[in-house]
C-alpha cells in the first residue's frame, strides 16, 4: 500500500509510480503539430549551477569561521549573508568558531544578533562545545551574550562538572570570576 503525500497546496495526491507511468505514456501519444524541444543550456565550460556555487559559499564560511577570520565574516554578514546560518549537523557559524576557540570571531556574530543557543542535531549547545574544548574565554564571551546554561544535553553545567572546570562553573552560574579564596582548600 503507497501513502500518499501533502502537496505544498495541501491536498493529497497519489504516489502510485504506475499512475505516473500511465500519464506520460498518454501524453506521449498525443500528437502535437511540432516536435516539442528541450531548453537550450549555455555551451559554457566554466558555467557552474547556483547549487554548486551556494555550496561552495557556505564551505567558505564557514571555513572563515574555523580559521578566525572575524573580518572577513564580519563582511560577508554586513553583505546579508544569515548570521544563524547552519550546516547539515545543525552546526551554526558561531558554534564552529566557538568550537575553534576564537572569542573575536564568536563576539561579531553576537554583535549582530546570532542565536547564542543553538541547539545542533546531537543535542550539544554552542557553549557546551566551548567547556568540551577548554575554551573558557569563548564560553564567558557566549554567557554574556546570553547563553543559556541550562539547556541542551549535557547542560552547560554538567560540562564543567565532568571536566573539573569549577571556576568557569562559578563564573557561569554567578556571572563573575570567584575569587581566589573560594577556589582554595582551605576552611
Amino acid at each position: 500500500m503507497l501513502l500518499s503525500k501533502p502537496n505544498i497546496n495541501g491536498d493529497r495526491r497519489s504516489n502510485n509510480r504506475r499512475a505516473t507511468t500511465n500519464a506520460a505514456t498518454r501524453a506521449a501519444k498525443t500528437t502535437d503539430a511540432e516536435p516539442r524541444s528541450t531548453p537550450s543550456r549555455p555551451n559554457n565550460a566554466n558555467h557552474e549551477s547556483q547549487p554548486n556555487k551556494d555550496i561552495d559559499l557556505a564551505t567558505h564560511l564557514f571555513n572563515l569561521a574555523r580559521t578566525g577570520a572575524t573580518s572577513h565574516l564580519q563582511t560577508y554578514i554586513s553583505a546579508g549573508i544569515p548570521v544563524d546560518m547552519s550546516d547539515t549537523s545543525g552546526d551554526t557559524l558561531l558554534t564552529v568558531a566557538a568550537f575553534h576557540g576564537h572569542a573575536m570571531t564568536v563576539s561579531m556574530p553576537l554583535s549582530k544578533g546570532a542565536d547564542p543557543n543553538v541547539v545542533n542535531d546531537s543535542g550539544h549547545t554552542i557553549i557546551t562545545g566551548a567547556i568540551y574544548m577548554g575554551h573558557t574565554v569563548v564560553a564567558k564571551v557566549l554567557r554574556k551574550g546570553g547563553a543559556d546554561i541550562h539547556k541542551g544535553r549535557p547542560t552547560a553545567i554538567d560540562c564543567c562538572l565532568m571536566f573539573n572546570r569549577i571556576s568557569l562553573l562559578l563564573f557561569l552560574t554567578y556571572g563573575r570570576d570567584p575569587p581566589d579564596s573560594a577556589l582554595s582548600n582551605k576552611p
